[in-house]
């Protein structure tokens, strides 16, 4: 009995070690880079397709991200996946913002798996923190592309920072530090006339917001 289960020792652990290597064969690698999407956007719409479609429902079910790259991207590149998002721009066009947000939510999943990432709020406000602010001297020196996208993703960070879903997964802490980054980039801003309406994005979203009264000004100073 004892030689059977001596022999049996190799089998298991070679049957063991098969069944390692097929799951991580199985288990999609992490992508960190979030160029991957981007080229999808871009491989998207540039395609016969999207330029046959005037649909705009039809249009966003196209740029909806493929369910495997979704899952396999970790947050700091999904992150930047949904600010280069195609249709970004059209929450600048309702006339309440919030809603224009609202309707991002229930249209593109990207968004949506972000609000489900537990660092999403951390990522979020590095990258916020990050962004530069473009002051006149600054802009003089860019390109005019250049100065919009700056305005823009800075603008768009703002509004998502400013969801419940994303200020409800940032501490203590992190929540003190985005009121005195927002307030030092607004100031800075308010000194630039390269933002315009894009200067208190933050500010419009959470002004009137219970939430943020109740949760984020109260929990930071209290």
């Amino acid at each position: 009995m004892k030689k059977i289960a001596f022999l049996l020792i190799p089998i298991l652990s070679l049957t063991l070690l098969h069944s390692s290597f097929a799951s991580a064969q199985d288990t999609p690698a992490q992508i960190t880079d979030p160029s991957i999407a981007i080229a999808f956007y871009e491989s998207v719409v540039s395609s016969p397709e999207w330029q046959t479609t005037v649909s705009r429902a039809e249009r966003g079910n196209m740029v909806q991200l493929p369910e495997d790259m979704l899952s396999s991207m970790d947050t700091p590149a999904l992150t930047e996946a949904v600010l280069e998002y195609p249709f970004f721009w059209d929450i600048y066009a309702f006339d309440d913002m919030q809603m224009g947000i609202d309707t991002m939510f229930e249209t593109f999943n990207g968004v949506r798996e972000l609000a489900q990432r537990e660092d999403a709020g951390e990522v979020l406000l590095q990258k916020y923190m990050a962004e530069e602010v473009i002051t006149d001297s600054q802009a003089e020196t860019l390109e005019s592309t250049e100065v919009v996208q700056s305005v823009v993703r800075l603008s768009n960070l703002e509004s998502l920072l400013a969801q419940e879903c994303f200020l409800q997964k940032l501490d203590h802490d992190q929540l003190e530090t985005l009121k005195e980054v927002v307030a030092e980039k607004y100031f800075v801003k308010c000194s630039s006339s390269e933002y315009g309406g894009f200067d208190a994005t933050f500010y419009k979203l959470v002004y009137d917001e219970e939430f943020f009264c109740k949760f984020c000004w109260c929990q930071c100073t209290g």
